[in-house]
């Protein structure tokens, strides 16, 4: 992790958000673990025949 201070020019990453110069939106890391964690789920339960509910559960 690192600390930096000076201007928000080029964001920065908080609780899950990307706090940009203009906008917020949810950082790239948050977008990604969500993806890997959908993508196990589905790996271990799409034998199951309720495997969609169980993704939408999560999501």
């Amino acid at each position: 992790m690192v600390t930096t201070i000076g201007g928000i020019t080029n964001g920065f990453d908080f609780l899950e958000a990307q706090f940009g110069k203009e906008k917020l939106t949810v950082s790239k890391r948050t977008l990604q673990n969500h993806i890997r964690r959908l993508t196990q789920i589905y790996n271990q339960k799409k034998q199951l025949p309720n495997w969609k509910m169980l993704l939408d559960d999560y999501r």
